[in-house]
């Protein structure tokens, strides 16, 4: 009898996401246009444009396969000249990614790392290098332990080599823990060597509509806290909105205006100081 293949837990940088995307995405209160075509060797060129007070940034990104398994997942070149890529090369041993990541230009410090990305029924596991810093070593994983139930962790050690007097260190450690129930996903991580702690809900009420909660506390103050949804209204048009413990309000008009066309009207509302000039207006044009 063939073996029913499970779902892999999420990775321990994913126990959020859901939350995080409905919280974070699409919100824009600048002036912006995004165009995506693809070529007819498979190449998916992605050009962006922002139009600010004081000047207009743009980015152009590709991303193809040059071989089966090979996935140059990001080249891209912002109007500062800051290059960066990113490309993976998918189970190159078995349920093994390797990814490597380079950044440089723009007057900044120039960044590259190695990781290696193993997948299992049960668990996951990331380590990594980070070559110019350090060399930093990371890592991290997760596990599935009952129905549901998945604990995570990581860790961030500097090997401080790059230092002639320098003595190793462990930078970071975290630790979390996702519980997954039908529709809704619940998520407890923390941040800062464990001292800054994040739960987070995301539910989907029906095929129409999303909720999501986050609150964030450093070292057991309250640091921020954000309740959001997204409906879908018809087949072509959403509204998200969000709301966080400052009062600031901010919404989302998304209109699907013709296959491969979407627009995006922003706004943002400082509730407690509705008199004030800290409201924002935004409009995204997306193509393809």
């Amino acid at each position: 009898k063939e073996r029913t293949r499970t779902m892999a837990p999420a990775r321990f940088g994913d126990f959020s996401k859901k939350t995080n995307d409905l919280l974070g995405n699409d919100y824009s209160f600048d002036r912006k246009f995004k165009l995506t075509t693809v070529s007819s060797a498979g190449v998916t060129f992605t050009t962006e444009g922002t139009l600010k007070p004081k000047k207009l940034d743009g980015k152009l990104t590709a991303k193809w396969s040059p071989v089966d398994g090979l996935f140059v997942d990001k080249l891209s070149v912002n109007t500062d000249g800051r290059l960066v890529g990113e490309a993976t090369l998918k189970k190159a041993v078995a349920n093994t990614d390797l990814v490597c990541r380079v950044q440089d230009g723009a007057g900044d410090s120039p960044a590259g790392e190695l990781e290696v990305k193993h997948t299992q029924d049960k668990f996951t596991f990331d380590c990594g290098v980070d070559v110019v810093n350090g060399p930093t070593l990371f890592a991290s994983g997760s596990a599935a332990v009952l129905a549901g139930l998945t604990f995570g962790a990581s860790l961030k050690f500097d090997t401080k080599l790059d230092e002639a007097n320098g003595s190793p260190a462990l930078k970071d450690y975290n630790a979390g823990v996702q519980y997954v129930h039908k529709d809704v996903i619940c998520a407890l991580t923390t941040k800062g060597k464990m001292n800054d702690v994040s739960v987070s809900l995301y539910n989907d009420l029906s095929k129409q509509t999303q909720i999501g909660f986050q609150l964030n506390l450093a070292k057991s103050a309250l640091k921020s806290m954000s309740v959001g949804a997204m409906y879908q209204i018809d087949a072509d048009t959403k509204l998200q909105s969000k709301v966080d413990n400052k009062g600031i309000a901010s919404f989302n008009y998304i209109l699907a205006i013709r296959p491969g066309v979407k627009g995006i009207a922003s706004a943002q509302v400082d509730s407690l100081n509705f008199a004030g000039d800290a409201h924002k207006l935004g409009l995204s044009l997306v193509l393809g």
